[in-house]
């Protein structure tokens, strides 16, 4: 629970995305969400203090006169992404579908025929 929330409070559902989908729902008269998942990268470098090694082990003393040791470090983050989507923006093809279902299931078939397949 306490990850959907801050799923919740990180992707700005109830401040900024709810918002604006009833916005277009209350408008356009159709309520379209888009739903992704980003992931990013971060290059880190820092420095650190070198320790003093005593008979071949690292010890938790900082050696005062070694130079400095930089550590590189890749931070993944990832998130959840959600955005409101505009009535114009979306299309259910076939055309001739009567629900999103509908749509998904008539779409394997054309995907499978020669009639989805484009030539080239």
């Amino acid at each position: 629970m306490a990850l959907l929330e801050h799923y919740i409070r990180k992707t700005r559902l109830r401040t900024q995305v709810m918002p604006a989908l009833m916005i277009n729902g209350d408008i356009e008269g159709q309520y379209n969400l888009y739903v992704g998942w980003e992931d990013s990268e971060r290059h880190v470098v820092y420095r650190t203090k070198a320790k003093i090694e005593v008979e071949g082990e690292a010890s938790d003393v900082d050696d005062p006169e070694a130079d400095d040791d930089m550590e590189e470090q890749v931070i993944v983050h990832q998130t959840p992404t959600v955005e409101a989507l505009s009535d114009t923006d979306v299309v259910i093809l076939p055309v001739s579908a009567n629900s999103v279902g509908d749509a998904l299931a008539k779409g394997e078939w054309w995907q499978s025929s020669e009639h989805g397949r484009k030539n080239g």
